[in-house]
């Protein structure tokens, strides 16, 4: 779920503004881990969309 969460943001950031060349976004849930970051996905421009460049996620989640 988060993964759609972060591809629609940066869907949606890539159609406003048009500089945006690369996006990360970092998952957190303090209630689980407040020090550890839970999912990190990265994106790049490709044309006039935004694409997964990278994912990661955390061991608490497996």
């Amino acid at each position: 779920m988060i993964e759609l969460y972060s591809e629609d943001l940066a869907a949606r950031l890539a159609e406003e503004d048009r500089s945006i060349s690369e996006l990360s976004v970092f998952w957190k849930a303090p209630y689980i881990d407040e020090d550890e970051t839970l999912a990190k996905f990265s994106y790049k421009r490709s044309g006039e969309k935004m694409v997964t460049s990278e994912r990661n996620y955390s061991q608490l989640l497996n």
